[in-house]
Order: structure tokens, then sequence, then C-alpha cells
């Protein structure tokens, strides 16, 4: 059995960043807040300031990435569109993951219907579509917040 204190933090980082469009060309600085969460944890209650520390860390390296991905969907203020390459990523990931939600709890359910548990298939079947459906919310913010969190400085370049 483990014994220890679970740390957990959340950072929102804005970072000055350069947006370049493939489509019309335009070139300009953009200011883009990224949200992160992190974990640490501090094994038997010891050292709980660094594990405190480790999910600070986490937080911050989890929104700067986030931050990079928000800006790689960001609409570019000239033409509107928004770059095709990450769109199909940020989309295909997330659908792979609502696929691989429901087949494993579906394959869950069938290793214990075989392994003779008679309400496995009552229980993960419909598991099988609720989790996705999980995942979708948690994953929705992202991409409908991705505008909002994304400011262009017009009439300066870094």
């Amino acid at each position: 059995m483990f014994i220890g204190v679970q740390h957990r933090s959340t950072q929102a980082q804005g970072m000055l960043c350069r947006f370049d469009c493939r489509y019309c060309e335009f070139e300009g600085p953009a200011r883009v807040v990224g949200i992160g969460d992190g974990g640490a944890t501090s094994a038997y209650f010891l050292d709980n300031a660094a594990s405190q520390r480790k999910a600070n860390t986490r937080a911050a390296a989890a929104a700067v990435r986030n931050g990079e991905r928000t800006l790689s969907l960001a609409r570019c203020p000239e033409c509107g569109r928004r770059r095709r390459l990450a769109v199909l990523a940020f989309w295909g990931k997330t659908s792979m993951m609502l696929l691989l939600s429901a087949l494993m709890q579906w394959a869950i359910g069938a290793y214990a219907f075989v392994m003779g548990v008679e309400f496995a298939p009552y229980l993960f079947g419909p598991m099988g579509l609720l989790v996705p459906f999980v995942i979708a919310y948690h994953y929705r913010w992202q991409w409908n917040t991705v505008d909002e969190r994304v400011g262009f400085i017009r009439g300066t370049f870094i």
C-alpha cells in the first residue's frame, strides 16, 4: 500500500510567439495563453516541497506545449484559415483516443465475459460508449477556446 501526498498544479502561461500563415504569408507577433496540468507524489510524506515544485514544473511545461499547439490551430487574422495539418493532427489524435478508449472498454468486457463474469457485457458495453463522450468533453475546450487564447499584435514585429 502506498502512503504519501498527491500534489496537483494547473497553470496558465502567457507567451509572445511569432505566427506565420502558410496560405497568405502573413507574419506577425501573437500573444498566446497555454494551460497545463501537472502532478507529482511525495512518497511516505517525504520532501513535500520538492514534490510540489515538480508538479508546478510539469504544469508549466504542459502549458508551454498547449500554447504551441494552440498557436498552430489559430486562425490567421488576414485570411481566416487554419493550418490544415495542425487541424488534421488535432482531430486525428482526438479521434484515435476516443476509438481506443471504446475498444479498451469492450476488450476488458469481452475478457471478463470469457473468464466467467456473466454481467461484464452489460457493464462494459455501455462503458465503451460512455467513456469516449467523457474524453471528448474533456478535449472539447481546447478546440472551442483556440481563437480566444490567441491575440495578434498589429503594427509590431518580433
